[in-house]
């Protein structure tokens, strides 16, 4: 009863793991569904009415919808594909309270066939805004238009009129963002109330359109800077966290004391709660005035907290939100241990108690500088979907049970590069050299945790092989995979969240050891690790160090063949097929709310964002993998729905700065000169530190400000095609030739690989003479051929007929006849087999000599390849008494060479075969006789492993078998054995 019981608990636990997950992974993944007809007309009108396509020459190749939630409200997405005789493109729509929030072009093929074509962006930015003005019915993009009288391309502007900020950027590069921005009459950004249109190389990309989705509350401020810091530093003598020591003890924080140095940047901005029943006046939507005030503590605290935020309503002045501020600082995380005795730090109760905010504060966090951790409840606004080629949700579902440190799918054992794309999953998270923060480490590992098995989960859908290995990287084992994915795949992608260890040269693994840029760069030689996306501290600095983590993944170090990547693959991809991203200065930890508004301390100041970085990070895998976008618009979509703009309007792209304590933290010595870490005195960093940075010989020049790194190509794409591969002839006939991807030999008739141009090529086959491939409605004469395999489709090779006739000759001595006869030469289509039979004459018996093969000597019937002109001999001799096996029919298990017993042999004289290695199976031989033998079959062999019995049976028949013995055989000598 006992036992019973414990497999139903387990059972129950089970099948509980599996609900939850179900449940969590109903929520990150949207329903799918065919696009409704008047959505997808409402989509094609917005290309028409607005973007000004000339629709009426593109027709609908394929259409869909996903249905999830923004901000509480459904938003749903339409995603359609369109075709012309002049190229293609696919238009992502959303639409939230039945307003258009977003159009997109992606994936556009050929010149876009407007109805009113303009030679700038500005031309085109205008025409755009008033025609939606004309389909909204809405006056305010007229002003917005506006705006534009009087603006040069191809200059950088900023313009106001009355409440609106107009921000031109990137107007000298390929891409360019136009953006009115809501402002107030005291000049204070409501960030979130915003229009942000996209061009790219002159083309319009996209439509970021949230303005009429917020409203603003009228509200004034009460209350001056100094007077709302003031308050700030009061209600932070409430304020408390908790922190574990290495004990396990866990105990609360306080009585921080305020470095002066950090006050004077608060800052007026607007937000509210993303959640209805939390947000202020109950509707997400509407933004209301508040003062956001950092505060800087004058040393690290126990957990590596460097500082606080502090959020105040503007009206009210009402806390609604405090948090801390962690960093990665290599520093404070040793004072953990020391908190006990710290004389400073007030030791409240080790039975947590949490702070008392307003019921506004759940959803207040502050998310500052190098990192920093959410506290409040995870916000379930990421939507996800599955790939149209709908993967099994059980298997996805199983994997997740499977939890911490799964191998998804296996190494296979391959001789050659594999198309199929490889996925690793690592993460350093859970390293005892984390944050020394019982409360932080915990929220971070539950955020990788779920970012890590939705990445491993994706990649499986996109049908990678998958290893997620987040709870036990290893360096060695990072190493070793680096360079056996290398060997054996064509492209792999590497994903890893955790802790750095050395500025741009390594970074943590699960053990606190190093994973060392320059021992992976031995492993990366051909340069197949394609994405790299490291969300790790300082790992971005620069992109052509020799030693440099981004140079060790993916191999571009600057030779021949591995030219260095583009700094701005983001902006300006390489197109050399390999993308890298990682972190420039100091990453966002996973489970904090990243915010969008600028400002030198809360750099991510909007807390009105839905949720934390680990949901922008799923976004972006979810549009890269399941929905088959390229990493750049991946990043781009991710970002409108994360932060309601385009990538490159984000923090994560412009940079972020973080509050650093004063203190001496060590020096550096350089050539026998000991410099002072500029890092000693209180200041934002780095923009308090550019000065200090730059008198010192390994940073002469400023820093940027922390920021995402982009290298290289961002235009590839993650997801994989389903690709068929058959041939056929000039008559639609099938035909099986045997294809080549990039040199690698593909033996079945479909394969998955990664969406990219790969170089196409098929054999030649007998009688045929080559024509062309086929692929996605194009053609391609070229052998090789260079295709960009990016759909699931077909690449058909077509051949025509074209045959080839090879002679035969035949001859014979002895008394005896062949079929055909002996004395010409007979013609046969290249690449067939001839049959020739011998007949010998009475008391007369034959061998075959010429093109055949040794297994084939004594057969009565030979098949010979005509591969060329071919001659064969039947040589008839007096027959013999002698042992006499004719041809082997087949032999099976551990035997080879078994040809070698075909032929007379005299009594006293044996046949002698081989087994392979370490074969400790049976083997087994049916050979025919020609003639009735005299004297004994013998079987000459040897044990594999240890000595034992060798059953021994003969058949005459091959049906009835007779048991001759079981001899004893040895594991070192080979002997006879006679079968009678």
């Amino acid at each position: 009863m006992v036992n019973n019981s414990k497999g139903k608990l387990m059972f129950i636990t089970l099948l509980l793991m599996l609900l939850l997950i179900s449940s969590a992974y109903a929520i990150i993944v949207p329903a799918v569904n065919a696009v409704e007809p008047n959505l997808q007309e409402k989509s094609i009108s917005v290309l028409s009415d607005v973007v000004g396509l000339n629709t009426e020459k593109y027709t609908t190749s394929q259409s869909k919808q996903r249905d999830n939630q923004f901000l509480g409200y459904p938003q749903t997405e339409t995603d359609t594909h369109i075709v012309s005789t002049e190229g293609r493109l696919r238009v992502t729509c959303s639409y939230v309270k039945d307003t258009l929030k977003l159009v997109y072009l992606s994936d556009v093929e050929g010149e876009l066939s407007l109805r009113q074509p303009v030679s700038n962006t500005v031309e085109m930015a205008k025409g755009l805004l008033e025609r939606y003005q004309t389909y909204s019915g809405d006056s305010v993009y007229g002003k917005f238009a506006s705006m534009l009288n009087g603006i040069e391309s191809n200059v950088d502007e900023t313009k106001y009129a009355e409440n609106v900020k107009l921000e031109i950027s990137g107007s000298d590069s390929n891409s360019v963002s136009y953006t009115w921005t809501y402002v107030d009459s005291n000049g204070v950004l409501a960030e979130k109330k915003n229009v942000i249109l996209t061009y790219e190389k002159g083309a319009f990309k996209g439509f970021f359109n949230n303005w009429p989705l917020y409203t603003i509350a009228e509200t004034e401020s009460k209350f001056s800077a100094e007077q709302s810091t003031e308050l700030a530093i009061e209600a932070s003598k409430n304020f408390s966290y908790p922190v574990t020591c290495d004990n396990g003890t866990e105990i609360m924080v306080s009585g921080f004391s305020i470095a002066p140095e950090s006050l004077g940047d608060a800052k007026l901005i607007y937000v509210n709660s993303v959640e209805q029943e939390l947000a202020r006046g109950n509707d997400p939507f509407r933004l209301y005035l508040a003062w956001y005030i950092p505060l800087g503590f004058d040393r690290f605290y126990s957990g590596d907290v460097s500082g606080m935020t502090v959020i105040m309503w503007a009206d009210t002045g009402e806390v609604c939100g405090m948090d801390r501020v962690i960093v990665d600082s290599e520093f404070g995380a040793s004072l953990a241990n020391q908190l006990i005795e710290d004389e400073e730090a007030v030791v409240q109760s080790s039975q947590l108690q949490s702070t008392a905010f307003s019921t506004q504060a759940i959803w207040i966090l502050a998310v500052v500088g190098l990192v920093s951790v959410s506290i409040g409840a995870t916000q379930k606004i990421i939507v996800t979907g599955r790939r149209k080629r709908g993967r099994k949700l059980l298997g996805t579902l199983l994997c997740a049970l499977m939890a911490f440190s799964v191998i998804f799918v296996s190494l296979p054992s391959v001789s050659a590069a594999s198309v199929t794309g490889r996925s690793r999953i690592y993460s350093s998270v859970g390293t005892k050299f984390g944050y020394k923060n019982g409360t932080a480490d915990t929220h971070e590992e539950n955020a990788t945790a779920e970012l890590c098995n939705f990445v491993g989960n994706a990649s499986l859908d996109a049908g990678y092989i998958t290893t997620n290995s987040y709870s036990n990287t290893i360096n060695t084992t990072v190493i070793s995979n680096a360079g056996s994915d290398e060997q054996n795949y064509l492209n792999t992608m590497v994903f890893h969240s955790g802790h750095l260890s050395n500025p741009n040269k390594a970074y943590q693994a699960s053990d606190g050891g190093a994973i060392v840029a320059s021992e992976i760069y031995e492993q990366t030689s051909l340069g197949r690790h394609f994405f790299v996306f490291l969300w790790v501290c300082v790992q971005a600095e620069d992109h052509t160090e020799a030693d440099g983590t981004p140079v060790g993944w993916t191999h571009r170090d600057g030779s021949q063949g591995h030219p260095y990547m583009n700094s701005n693959g983001y902006g300006a991809p390489d197109g050399n097929g390999q993308c890298y991203i990682s972190f420039y200065g100091f990453s966002p930890m996973l489970s904090t709310y990243v915010n969008q508004s600028g400002g030198y301390y809360y750099n991510f100041a909007d807390v009105g964002s839905p949720g934390p970085c680990s949901y922008f990070a799923m976004k972006f895998y979810y549009y890269a993998l399941y929905e088959d976008y390229s990493v750049h618009d991946a990043l781009d979509l991710a970002s409108g729905d994360f932060f309601g703009c385009n990538y490159a309007s984000t923090v994560l792209f412009t940079g972020y700065h973080s509050w650093w304590p004063g203190g001496n933290w060590g020096g550096k010595s350089i050539n026998g000169t000991f410099y002072e870490n500029p890092l000693c005195d209180p200041g934002y960093y780095p923009r308090d530190f550019n000065d200090a940075f730059s008198q010192f010989p390994w940073n002469e020049e400023p820093r940027d400000p922390n920021k995402m790194q982009v290298f290289g190509d961002s235009n590839i794409k993650l997801c994989q095609s389903d690709l068929t591969l058959s041939g056929v002839d000039d008559s639609s006939n099938p035909l099986s030739p045997e294809f080549t991807i990039d040199d690698q030999t593909q033996y079945s008739s479909s394969c998955t690989l990664v969406s990219k141009s790969y170089e196409v090529d098929v054999n030649d086959l007998p009688n045929y003479e080559f024509s062309h491939f086929s692929y996605d409605g194009v053609n391609y004469y070229d052998r090789p051929a260079d295709i960009l395999l990016d759909e699931d489709e077909t690449v058909t090779a077509h051949y025509t007929w074209d045959p080839v006739n090879y002679d035969l000759t035949i001859s014979k001595t002895g008394t005896g006849t062949t079929n055909p006869a002996s004395g010409t030469s007979y013609p046969y289509l290249s690449y067939t087999y001839a049959q020739v039979t011998a007949t010998p004459g009475a008391n007369m018996m034959h061998y075959w000599s010429g093109a055949v093969s040794e297994g084939s000597i004594w057969k009565p019937t030979i098949s010979v390849l005509m591969s060329s002109d071919r001659s064969v001999q039947a040589n008839f001799v007096a027959a013999t008494a002698y042992n006499f096996v004719s041809y082997v029919e087949s032999s099976d298990g551990a035997v080879i060479d078994d040809y070698k017993i075909c032929g007379p042999y005299p009594n006293d004289q044996y046949a002698v075969t081989s087994a392979n290695e370490n074969y400790d199976v049976y083997g087994e031989i049916t050979a025919h006789l020609y003639f009735t033998t005299l004297g004994h079959i013998y079987v000459y062999a040897k044990a594999v492993a240890t000595g034992g019995p060798l059953d021994v049976y003969t058949s005459a028949d091959g049906s009835n078998w007779n048991y001759i013995g079981a001899a004893s055989v040895s594991s070192t000598n080979p002997s006879w054995i006679d079968c009678g």
